[in-house]
């Protein structure tokens, strides 16, 4: 989690630091699936116990992160005001951190070719997209 808000912090702008923010997570990933794996499965039980008490801040902190993030892009016309800045974020983090799930350390993609497509998807969709910018429609 360090040195995802360390070099989302770097990152000025709204987008950049969501393009920070995703990339750092799919290296975490990379450095250590195993340990993103069984926090995903067991961080409510692990919570409870008193050795584990750290990870509420943390995982509230990294939310905060986040969540700031998208609403500075809103707030500045980055990122679009019909959405609900909470269920974006619970959005993008879910579709990256299942990644822990099937990622590879050493496979066909790196961290950052993963991330890149992942934000491609996520930024400007999987639809085509005419001269104009608008989407193909059937």
């Amino acid at each position: 989690m360090g040195p995802v808000r360390h070099r989302a912090r770097r990152a000025a702008r709204p987008r950049e630091t969501l393009e920070a923010l995703v990339t750092e997570s799919f290296r975490e990933i990379d450095r250590h699936r195993a340990a993103v794996a069984i926090y995903q499965k067991e961080s409510r039980h692990l919570r409870e116990q008193p050795r584990f008490g750290y990870l509420a801040g943390s995982q509230r902190r990294f939310e905060e992160a986040w969540l700031r993030t998208l609403e500075r892009g809103v707030a500045a016309g980055v990122f679009r005001t019909d959405l609900d800045v909470r269920l974006t974020y619970r959005f993008v983090r879910d579709t990256v951190w299942v990644a822990a799930s099937w990622y590879r350390p050493g496979g066909q993609h790196s961290p950052e070719e993963i991330a890149r497509q992942y934000l491609s998807m996520v930024l400007e969709g999987v639809a085509l997209r005419d001269d104009t910018g608008r989407n193909h429609k059937e």
